[in-house]
C-alpha cells in the first residue's frame, strides 16, 4: 500500500482519537458521568509496536503508532496522553482504511479503544490554527459496537462505544520510523452504565 495512504490513514484515525474529559449534558439536567469526549493534538514520530490482538488468533498486531498530548475540552488544558496506532491499513476507493488503536491516559485511568476508521484526502486547502501549519486528510470512525479493549483506575471493567473524528497533516509521512505527523483528534466515548 502507497505510504501516502498508510499516512492518511494514521491522521484520519488520529483525528478521531481526540477525548474530552468532561462530563457532557444527559437528557436533563444533570451531567452524563459516561460521557468522555477528548482531544489528541499534536506532532508524533511514528513508532512500530504491538497493539492487543486485532485478528482474533490470540497474538498482538504490529501498529504503527504516534504519541500525542491529550487536552481537556472542557478546560482546553492538557491533562494527560494518549497514543495513536494504526493497524491493517487498505486502499478503498481512493480512501485508507484501517483498524485504529487508541490509548487515553488520564488522571483517574486509562482506556483502551479500537475503532474501524477511514481517512481521506481534504478537498480544500485547510490551515491550522495553532501553527499556521497545512492539514491534508480528514479521518473519522464510528460504531455502535463494544470498542472499549481495556481500562485501568476508574475505567477498569467499563464497557462502551466511541466515535472519532479530526484532522492530519500528512505531507512529511512516508512510511519511515520518525517521520512526524500532526494530528488534531477528538475521541467521544460512551460508557454503559455500571
Amino acid at each position: 500500500m502507497n505510504n501516502k495512504i498508510k499516512g492518511l490513514l494514521v491522521l484520519v484515525l488520529g483525528a478521531g482519537v481526540t477525548f474530552s474529559a468532561f462530563a457532557g449534558k444527559g437528557h436533563g439536567n444533570r451531567p452524563d458521568k459516561n460521557h468522555i469526549a477528548v482531544k489528541l493534538i499534536g506532532t508524533g514520530h511514528l513508532y512500530n509496536t504491538y497493539v492487543p490482538d486485532i485478528d482474533g488468533d490470540g497474538i498482538d498486531d504490529i501498529a504503527e503508532c504516534y504519541d500525542l498530548d491529550l487536552i481537556n475540552l472542557k478546560t482546553g488544558r492538557s491533562f494527560g496522553t494518549g497514543t495513536d496506532c494504526i493497524s491493517n491499513i487498505r486502499n478503498v476507493g481512493g480512501a485508507a482504511a484501517a483498524d485504529a488503536t487508541f490509548t487515553v491516559n488520564m488522571p483517574k485511568g486509562s482506556l483502551v479503544i479500537r475503532t474501524k476508521s477511514t481517512a481521506a484526502p481534504l478537498t480544500y486547502e485547510a490551515t491550522r490554527q495553532q501553527d499556521g501549519g497545512i492539514f491534508t486528510h480528514v479521518a473519522g470512525g464510528s460504531s455502535h459496537e463494544q470498542r472499549i479493549l481495556s481500562g485501568t483506575g476508574k475505567y477498569r471493567g467499563r464497557t462502551g462505544t466511541a466515535r472519532l473524528n479530526g484532522l492530519m497533516d500528512w505531507s512529511k509521512y512516508t512510511g519511515t520510523p520518525g517521520d512526524p505527523l500532526y494530528i488534531d483528534c477528538v475521541i467521544e466515548i460512551q460508557l454503559d452504565p455500571r
